[in-house]
């Protein structure tokens, strides 16, 4: 090869002369305390972020609990415009059932307001008395006895609930003592299938006739009824019973001669999807006369409620009340003047049902006996379409009676051991062994013969007359002025009276 002769060869990176060996290499290392430096800035930094971290989401939390309790303040009284709104379409409501929902969402906000009045010694004083009792559990037995065999396998605890044919009680503590209670003792049929029962309400069970008690004290120690020594008729109008209570004023002016004067108590909220509801009514107190008419205010007094509020705030000292619907075929002044009335100060009448045919669950092993602490009463049950009441003679137990109607939680209802205000003016009575007389006769079936067999479409109440006999008193819910039986139907109705023959302990005095 020619030695002049030039070869480029490729030459590796590591051969480049710009490069160091690596024998020659240094490796440089940064100072130990700039390094530990660095450190302790990271560390800094990640516990500055986990901070704020931390504080944002407390900050979340915080917001979130007060939007919720503005929301729950706030939803009393905004409750009233969203129920005033109309539902959806596939679930109308009534105007009626609107305005009952208004008067429990005002009920509620009244409810706050109250609460939030509250000294701070009286919340102490209530909270100390709401938490002596303890409830420990719903305890279960054998053989619908509440005093049979322990079941322990169908024990439950406080907030869930009992099935109606379960028989057991209710365990619970005073917290003060130490002391357990068997409350609220109940066999297989002691409610009924539709009620809600929880040992979490035992102990406002437990306080129920304490309370009652006390409210029937401080009504001993109250002013005399003030009053005219009048008597008169009251009666409540809603929309839907508007043509019933005209079509009953005009039969008891224009067609029974009856002069007593008469009250007609309303609610202003369920008039409203009824402008001028009132006005025939209006306009036939000006042409009869002795016609009044009061607005019930009271947002507790709604539904069966307006009786009640509407019979205690009556300016009659003696009343008689009647539904709606309830057309006497007679005056009935002469029952102001009745020797049962005159002897006791309250006249009561039956309704169909008594323990032993009953559709609302009142018999012997009825559980509100023990809400009442009260015996059983072997009796027909009441039906309250009709009332004769001496208010200023039985101050005691209407006082009783408006505890019943308007406490908080209603039991009665909560439990379905009562059906509205239908059997509560007895209870009152019997509370306070106050007189009264019950009717003795069980009411008839009015109706139509139709292809040779009998309807019954109406309630047919008796009257009393004099002692020991009774008289055709009204009848409702079928036609607005008076019928005649024929002599088929009343034949009939004799016989289903004899058959319903019970003896009863009305507690006639």
């Amino acid at each position: 090869m020619d030695q002049g002769l030039h070869v480029l060869r490729p030459r590796t990176a590591s051969q480049s002369p710009l490069l160091r060996n690596k024998a020659e290499s240094v490796t440089i290392t940064p100072p130990a305390s700039l390094v530990s430096r660095r450190c302790w800035r990271l560390w800094l930094l990640r516990l500055l972020l986990l901070a704020g971290a931390t504080y944002v989401a407390l900050l979340v939390c915080w917001n979130a609990s007060q939007l919720q309790v503005r929301g729950l303040s706030s939803s009393e009284s905004d409750s009233v415009d969203l129920l005033v709104a109309a539902p959806p379409v596939e679930v109308q409501l009534s105007a009626r059932e609107v305005s009952i929902r208004v008067a429990l969402a005002v009920a509620r906000q009244q409810e706050a307001e109250m609460r939030a009045k509250t000294t701070p010694t009286d919340k102490k004083e209530k909270k100390k008395v709401d938490a002596r009792l303890r409830c420990r559990g719903w305890k279960a037995t054998h053989d619908c006895d509440s005093d049979g065999e322990r079941l322990p396998g169908l024990d439950l605890p406080c907030g869930k609930p009992v099935p109606f044919n379960q028989s057991g009680y209710c365990e619970l503590e005073d917290k003060d003592t130490g002391q357990v209670y068997h409350a609220v003792r109940r066999g297989c049929n002691s409610v009924r299938e539709d009620a809600r029962f929880r040992c979490l309400d035992a102990a406002e069970f437990v306080k129920f006739p304490i309370r009652a008690k006390e409210v029937a004290n401080k009504a001993l120690s109250l002013a005399p009824l003030p009053g005219r020594g009048q008597d008169g008729i009251v009666m409540v109008v809603y929309p839907r019973l508007l043509a019933s209570a005209y079509a009953t004023v005009r039969t008891l002016r224009e067609v029974l001669g009856c002069q007593l004067p008469i009250e007609l108590w309303y609610r202003p909220d369920e008039m409203i999807s009824m402008r001028n509801g009132l006005e025939p009514l209006k306009t036939l107190a000006d042409s009869a006369g002795g016609v009044t008419f009061h607005e019930i205010t009271d947002a507790r007094a709604f539904g069966y409620g307006t009786k009640v509020y509407a019979i205690h705030h009556s300016s009659f000292e003696r009343v008689l009340f009647l539904d709606a619907d309830n057309v006497p075929v007679r005056d009935p002044s002469f029952l102001f003047q009745s020797e049962e009335f005159v002897e006791t100060g309250a006249v009561f009448w039956p309704d169909f049902w008594h323990p032993d045919n009953t559709i609302f669950n009142i018999h012997r092993q009825s559980l509100v006996w023990q809400l009442l602490d009260l015996p059983f009463q072997d009796s027909f049950e009441q039906e309250s379409g009709q009332l004769l009441i001496d208010r200023r003679r039985h101050t005691v137990p209407m006082e009783v009676l408006s505890f019943y109607a308007f406490h908080r939680p209603n039991l009665f209802d909560k439990f379905k051991l009562a059906h509205g205000d239908k059997d509560l003016f007895r209870f009152a009575w019997l509370h306070q062994n106050a007189s009264f007389h019950m009717i003795h006769a069980p009411p008839a079936v009015a109706g139509r013969v139709i292809d040779g067999s009998f309807c019954g479409m109406t309630m047919f109440s008796l009257c009393i007359g004099t002692r020991g006999s009774s008289q055709e008193c009204g009848h409702n819910k079928w036609r607005t002025f008076g019928l005649k039986l024929k002599l088929k139907q009343r034949r009939r109705s004799r016989r289903r009276r004899r058959r319903w023959r019970h003896p009863m302990n009305t507690r006639t005095r």
